[in-house]
């Protein structure tokens, strides 16, 4: 590989009066290939590496995590992160998926240092006998793979377009009270302070009941299950697929019609609307509650509730506090916590524009699970040769 690609060690010491794009750890989605959030150098106190555009950030810490992303922007990262560039800027992308490929990912584990915290080193990886085809080739690889990325980044950018959408018409009906018609009614005094007439307070039971059929896994191992986990969530609310003999806990069945909060660290909120729309029977860490609505919420007032910064701040973060670092809400807490319900008529009429949006998000979801499985599945092929390519006319970045 050193015929084609080098480490690149730039550090940087960060500075309050700077602020740089920061990628750590915590920020790049294991075996997605992308990134799921981004940090500011100016928050960081420790010493940096420096990246640039087109470079790739690839996660040595705990390697079998597959942390690769392709950067799209100049800024700096974590030293857990190893930023390799290539010789030739047109060999990136096949670079790129090379080191992303389960081969690449499977020798750095077994080479990595460490027990607890494993560590792979590019000096050993780089001096790896890898098959390089022809650059001619590693264009046509990188540019049908890449095709599928791409249409990950634009769905994904079309759900984040809509859920803010759906969050801030949420806000403008029931935040801040400018719903249609709010011009002709009162407002009343509550427990919450000023609310329009016609409104109730609750507690969330009285919306909503918790969903705890258990399952375990391991007593079908042979079934592949959608798994709904805060590892999945954080990934960019994508579930893993993973085999029942792998997940050794017990876990919630989720049906449909739910949704799911996290207990963990209720400070950061972590509110999942889960699609079924995959064959797989699908299941969530116990860690998550299950939310069922009791009419007339719905679970798309339920989501957008829970979601909300005035719920997950103003309800979670003051019933529990935030001085340690692993909390957990109990059930009985979180249903227990006030909430605001509007008439009948206004949920109906928030249902029927927000739905269509959160059903295109979902759409949206299934086929980003389609498009990353069926890119894993090409890409060993493709790096390997045994998918023979040479003859295709493809469109290749760069010519």
């Amino acid at each position: 590989m050193t015929d084609i690609a080098c480490e690149v060690r730039n550090l940087y010491e960060p500075r309050d009066s700077e602020s740089l794009p920061y990628v750590g750890l915590e920020h790049i989605q294991p075996n997605a290939l992308h990134l799921s959030a981004l940090g500011d150098s100016s928050e960081t106190q420790s010493t940096k590496k420096i990246f640039r555009s087109e470079d790739i950030l690839f996660g040595t810490l705990r390697p079998y995590f597959r942390k690769v992303v392709r950067a799209k922007f100049d800024g700096v990262c974590s030293t857990d992160i190893t930023v390799i560039r290539t010789k030739d800027p047109i060999d990136t992308g096949f670079l790129f998926y090379l080191i992303a490929s389960q081969s690449f990912i499977d020798f750095a584990t077994a080479t990595a240092s460490g027990t607890r915290m494993p560590r792979a080193k590019w000096s050993i990886l780089n001096q790896m006998d890898w098959r390089i085809p022809p650059q001619q080739l590693r264009v046509k690889i990188a540019s049908i793979l890449s095709a599928y990325d791409d249409l990950i980044e634009n769905n994904t950018r079309r759900i984040k377009i809509l859920e803010d959408m759906a969050a801030t018409i949420y806000r403008e009906w029931f935040v801040e009270f400018r719903f249609p018609g709010h011009e002709n009614v009162p407002m009343v005094e509550s427990e919450l302070g000023l609310i329009p007439q016609g409104w109730e307070v609750a507690k969330i039971s009285d919306i909503a009941e918790l969903s705890r059929k258990v399952i375990t896994p391991t007593k079908f191992p042979e079934e592949i299950f959608a798994h709904f986990s805060i590892p999945a969530f954080d990934s960019g609310c994508m579930p893993s697929f993973d085999n029942g003999d792998t997940i050794r806990s017990n876990k919630y069945l989720v049906t449909g019609n739910c949704i799911l909060v996290s207990k963990l660290n209720p400070h950061i909120p972590r509110v999942w609307f889960p699609f079924l729309g995959t064959r797989h029977r699908a299941i969530t860490s116990t860690e998550f509650l299950i939310l069922k609505p009791k009419p007339p919420v719905d679970c798309v007032y339920l989501f957008n509730l829970c979601q909300s910064t005035e719920f997950s701040g103003k309800f979670a973060v003051r019933a529990l506090g935030t001085s340690h670092s692993h909390q957990r809400v109990s059930p009985s807490d979180f249903l227990g916590l006030s909430v605001l319900i509007p008439n009948e008529s206004l949920l109906n009429s928030f249902h029927e524009k927000v739905s269509p949006m959160l059903n295109i998000c979902n759409t949206l979801r299934l086929k980003n699970v389609n498009l990353r499985q069926t890119r894993d599945l090409l890409l060993p092929k493709l790096i390997s040769g045994e998918l023979d390519v040479s003859e295709l006319d493809i469109e290749t970045e760069g010519k």
